[in-house]
C-alpha cells in the first residue's frame, strides 16, 4: 500500500467519504451540538461496503422487497400527487417489516424507508411498525418531540393513502425488543406460517461504541418469542434491508442533519422572517403544509438556540370573555329597566 495512502483517512457523515489529512477533525452537527464527525480508514470503508453487499445478496432472495423499494422511491418522486399506489391485499404471511429511527427531523429518505416498509407489509396483508426514538432529546440533535414527529409522519403518509393503525403503527422507541415482541404477539397468526422481520433501515455508518456499524444493524432483533395461551416458542427470522441514503452515487445526501443546519441558517440569515418559507422551498415536497411549522419551530428554538417571539396581544379566550361580560351587564342593566317601567304603568 503506498505510504501516502496509509496516512490519509476519509471523513464519513451522512453517507459521503473525502480524503482528508489523518489527524482528528470535529465538526458540530448544529450550533449548541457536542456531536462529532467521525474518521474512517479505507480499510472500515471496504468492510463497510462488504456488509452492504452481503445484506442486499439476502435480500435479493425476496423479491417482493425489491419492487417495494422501487416503488417507495417512484411514489416520492412523484409527491404530491403519487398515482397508482399498491393496494392491500389479503393476509397470506406472518412477515412484519420494523423500522427503527430518530427522524430527528424527518426527510426524504426516512419517508422512503416508511414506504418500503407499508408496501411490503401490504403485499403480505400484514401491517409495519414504526419505533420513533429521541435520542436523549430534546437536544440539539434530536430537537423534535415524539408527538410532533408522529403527527408530521401521520399526516405525510396520508397523503399516499396509508391508514394509521391499519397499515402501520408508530411507538415511542424505549426498549425496542419489548415492543417489537408485543407488536408480532398481537399480530401473529399460527395459520400463516413462521415469523419474519423484515429490518428497514440505511445504508449510513455511524459511530457506536467505538466502532463504526451500518444503521441497519446497530439494534439487534429479537429471535423468538412465547406464545402466551400454550406457552410455545415462536423462532423469529430477521431479513435486512437497506435504503440507500443517495438517490444515484454521486447525488447529495439527505441526512437530518442537514435540514437542522440549513433550518438554522435561514432563520439567522438577513431576513429571518422569511425563514421558515425559504426553509420549506429548499426542501419542497417533503414539507409543503401545516404539519411542517412544528418542525421548524422546534428545530430553530432548541437546534438554533432562537426563541420565537410572544404572540402580540390577548388571548383570544380572554378577548371572548370580556365581551361577554360587557354584554351581560348590559342586558342586565336593560331587563331592570324594563321591569321597573312595567311597575310604573301598572
Amino acid at each position: 500500500m503506498d505510504k501516502t495512502t496509509d496516512k490519509t483517512t476519509n471523513d464519513v457523515k451522512g453517507g459521503v467519504t473525502k480524503g482528508i489529512p489523518s489527524k482528528p477533525r470535529y465538526e458540530k452537527s448544529a450550533p449548541n451540538s457536542k456531536k462529532q464527525v467521525f474518521l474512517v480508514t479505507d480499510r472500515e470503508r471496504k468492510s463497510l461496503s462488504a456488509r452492504v453487499d452481503e445484506i442486499l445478496a439476502i435480500e435479493s432472495r425476496y423479491a417482493f422487497v425489491g419492487h417495494a423499494k422501487t416503488q417507495a422511491i417512484r411514489l416520492v418522486d412523484e409527491m404530491p400527487n403519487p398515482l397508482n399506489v399498491p393496494a392491500r391485499i389479503n393476509r397470506t404471511t406472518n412477515h412484519f417489516p420494523v423500522f427503527l429511527g430518530r427522524l430527528n427531523p424527518p426527510h426524504k429518505f426516512h419517508l422512503i424507508s416508511l414506504i418500503t416498509a407499508i408496501l411490503i407489509a401490504r403485499t403480505k396483508g400484514t401491517k409495519a411498525l414504526f419505533l420513533f426514538g429521541n435520542g436523549g432529546g430534546p437536544n440539539p440533535d434530536n430537537p423534535l418531540t415524539f408527538t410532533t414527529k408522529r403527527d408530521f409522519i401521520i399526516n405525510k403518509l396520508g397523503m399516499f393513502g396509508f391508514v394509521y393503525n391499519v397499515d402501520y403503527n408508530i411507538e415511542e422507541q424505549s426498549a425496542h425488543f419489548i415492543s417489537i415482541i408485543a407488536f408480532v404477539k398481537r399480530e401473529y397468526n399460527n395459520i400463516y406460517g413462521p415469523v419474519t422481520l423484515f429490518h428497514i433501515g440505511g445504508d449510513k455508518p455511524e459511530l457506536r461504541k467505538s466502532t463504526l456499524t451500518l444503521d441497519v444493524d446497530k439494534l439487534p432483533m429479537p429471535t423468538k418469542f412465547t406464545v402466551t395461551e400454550s406457552g410455545t416458542n415462536v423462532p423469529i427470522t430477521c431479513v435486512k434491508v437497506i435504503i440507500p441514503s443517495q438517490s444515484t452515487p454521486r447525488s447529495d445526501v439527505m441526512s437530518a442533519s442537514l435540514v437542522r443546519k440549513t433550518a438554522c441558517e435561514h432563520v439567522r440569515g438577513p431576513s429571518p422572517e422569511t425563514a421558515f418559507t425559504t426553509w420549506q422551498e429548499r426542501f419542497t415536497p417533503m414539507y409543503d403544509d401545516e404539519y411542517s411549522r412544528p418542525v421548524f419551530n422546534e428545530i430553530i428554538r432548541v437546534s438554533c438556540g432562537v426563541e420565537l417571539p410572544p404572540p402580540q396581544g390577548g388571548s383570544r379566550r380572554k378577548r371572548t370573555r370580556k365581551h361577554l361580560k360587557t354584554f351581560r351587564s348590559k342586558r342586565t342593566i336593560r331587563n331592570r329597566r324594563r321591569r321597573y317601567t312595567r311597575r310604573r304603568r301598572m
